[in-house]
């Protein structure tokens, strides 16, 4: 049922275009159509026989046989002919016999004819001028060698002039005619959702894929990127709750691997990953682990717009000529406790050095324990998987892999072929997080009761805050011990701005 209540929600604008469309055809169809008025009478066949001894003689359906005989005299060509001459009908016989019909009642003598005409009292006077006319002419037509007397038509009930017209009426033509247009949008819109592959829903996830869908993120407000970043400038509202989601079911559903190198990359570019990825990074932080957000996307870097920085150092400085010692020396400190970002720095000179050659997995590898030294958690902000080589190298040296999908935007294939890409590269796939979902958002209230106080608990902004008992940082022991495996799913914001960043 959620399922087409989604359909019908994204294409009620055509279910009620063409509903509307439907009903004026109607109206307009019900104005211009000529209406038409249909008089009855009712007519008894009378036999006149002249004796008993005769009528034992007549075979036993000889008065059938006499109705159906008056059936098919009554409207002959000299009976029609007469009644335009009389009435002064500018109409020829053919064209009269289609507006009238006569039939028998089953069992009797009687039979009903019936005349139509866009005039009430036409039609009436048509229908008992055919009758009169017949009589007039029976002598002629029948002729009956018994008869003493004489056999015709004896009118049982005179047509009348009718008060309404046949056949439907403006307001069921109206109705009918909406009915088609709504009939119309549905088959337009079952045959377009059916060749339609683009994923909307988290059950399309589960059953494309089988992989959990952490959380469903909303429309964010913004205009531009740096004003979508929940987590940062509006720490305490729903949609930052949900990103926060996220770094818990990071915490829970790590299992006894922990959680050092996250990457998040979606199948194709503008699914809204540098976002989920920067959002993500703050949500980290403001629990108090050292995070570094690294911007691995040096062809479309994201992140320096997303926190309002120059992108001169980075990636590309960090991993140039002068080696990888120095490497954290080229992060830059956030407006965020706890969050660096390594940049992707001034794009590579076409022709020196390129993305694939620069992240290699052996200096990849190094880049990480160069930063490891500095931080709690590193998340990668990477090329989308389907585009470019280097985030499946990438993917290979670390722990875990979120992949972001645009809901409406990415494709069945694209996921399938994303995922089978990560798996080759031997990363966990955590799960989905599916972007711009369409659901009503689901505040904290909805949340189990245990993640509702985890969510509700304050940010810790200490710069160097406490360790736990056996030195290690609560948060990142946090990750390590996480021995549930159970995915949650929560709606994310309302807000309707899009967030592909």
């Amino acid at each position: 049922m959620v399922h087409y209540l989604s359909i019908a929600k994204r294409w009620w604008w055509l279910i009620v275009i063409l509903t509307v469309l439907g009903a004026a055809a109607g109206y307009v169809l019900s104005q211009r159509q000529m209406r038409m008025y249909q008089a009855e009478m009712t007519l008894l066949v009378v036999a006149s026989v002249p004796s008993p001894e005769i009528a034992e003689r007549l075979i036993p359906d000889s008065r059938n046989s006499l109705v159906k005989t008056y059936r098919e005299l009554l409207l002959k060509r000299p009976v029609l002919e007469q009644v335009i001459d009389e009435l002064g009908l500018k109409t020829t016989p053919e064209k009269l016999m289609e507006r009238l019909a006569i039939s028998d009642v089953r069992d009797t003598q009687l039979l009903v004819l019936s005349a139509q005409d866009p005039d009430p009292r036409q039609a009436a006077g048509i229908a008992n001028a055919i009758v009169a006319a017949f009589n007039q002419q029976a002598g002629a037509l029948l002729a009956n060698p018994y008869a003493a007397g004489r056999s015709g038509l004896s009118v049982v009930e005179a047509a009348t002039p009718p008060l309404e017209p046949i056949g439907p009426g403006p307001v069921r033509t109206i109705g009918i005619a909406a009915l088609v247009g709504l009939l119309l949008a549905a088959g337009f819109i079952f045959a377009v959702e059916y060749f339609d592959t683009r994923i909307r829903l988290e059950a399309d996830v589960v059953q494309l894929t089988g992989l959990p869908t952490i959380v469903e993120i909303g429309f964010l407000e913004g205009r531009k990127p740096h004003e979508r970043m929940v987590t940062r400038l509006a720490p305490a509202s729903r949609a930052a709750e949900v990103y926060r989601m996220v770094r818990l079911m990071l915490e829970t559903g790590a299992g006894e691997r922990p959680i050092r190198t996250l990457i998040v990359t979606s199948a194709d570019a503008g699914e809204g990953k540098s976002l989920t990825a920067a959002n993500l990074a703050v949500a980290l932080a403001q629990t108090g682990l050292r995070t570094i957000l690294i911007d691995a996307n040096l062809r479309r870097p994201m992140v320096h717009e997303l926190f309002q920085q120059q992108n001169v150092r980075g990636v590309t400085t960090a991993m140039g000529s002068d080696g990888l010692a120095t490497a954290y020396e080229h992060t830059v400190e956030s407006d965020v406790e706890n969050l660096r970002l390594l940049l992707s720095g001034p794009q590579p000179v076409p022709g020196q050095l390129n993305a694939a050659r620069l992240l290699t997995p052996s200096r990849v590898l190094v880049l990480i324990d160069q930063l490891k030294a500095h931080a709690d958690v590193l998340v990668f902000d990477s090329p989308p998987v389907l585009e470019v080589i280097e985030t499946t190298l990438l993917a290979r040296s670390c722990d875990a892999s979120l992949v972001v999908v645009e809901a409406g935007h990415t494709r069945a294939d694209e996921l399938l072929r994303a995922r089978e890409a990560l798996a080759r590269s031997r990363v966990d796939v955590l799960g989905v997080v599916l972007n711009q979902a369409e659901r009503p958002a689901v505040g904290l209230l909805n949340a189990p009761e245990q993640e509702q106080r985890l969510l509700a608990a304050p940010a810790n902004h200490e710069r160097h805050p406490a360790l736990s008992p056996n030195g290690e940082h609560p948060q990142l022991a946090a990750l390590q011990m996480g021995g549930s495996s159970e995915k949650n799913s929560v709606s994310g914001s309302s807000d309707r701005r899009r967030n592909v960043a």
